[in-house]
């Protein structure tokens, strides 16, 4: 295992997700998320240190995963699981509608955000690791 590819690669993915996630969640869903503010904590109340402490470990999860999967696989089949990692965590998304008082659009934005961070985590991290 190359440990100085794996902690670049580690932080890229969390920068990438982090990023994402600040854009998606504080500037393109505002006004979605105002619909529903009875569900949300207010801003005071956000545990920001909770959410960054969570997206560091999906970090370090994808790319130790992308390190045992695909350190012996092509490419080409590294970005068939980065594409498949991404429909497995957007499909878990699906369920937040059944069960939450949220609209639908915000599901399907919540689908579409965590397909885009599952295959691009794992696209950046297959990229720097496999260099």
């Amino acid at each position: 295992m190359n440990y100085k590819r794996l902690s670049i690669s580690i932080i890229s993915v969390f920068a990438f997700v982090f990023i994402l996630e600040f854009f998606v969640h504080g500037y393109l869903l505002e006004d979605l998320y105002s619909q529903t503010s009875d569900l949300w904590r207010e801003k005071d109340d956000f545990l920001m240190h909770y959410m960054t402490l969570s997206q560091f470990g999906f970090a370090l999860f994808v790319t130790l995963l992308c390190a045992f999967l695909c350190c012996s696989s092509t490419k080409k089949c590294c970005y068939t699981l980065s594409a498949l990692f991404g429909l497995v965590l957007a499909s878990l998304q699906v369920s937040t509608y059944a069960y939450m008082p949220i609209p639908l659009e915000l599901t399907l934005w919540w689908c579409l955000t965590t397909f885009v961070k599952g295959t691009g985590a794992f696209l950046l991290a297959t990229c720097i690791y496999k260099k």
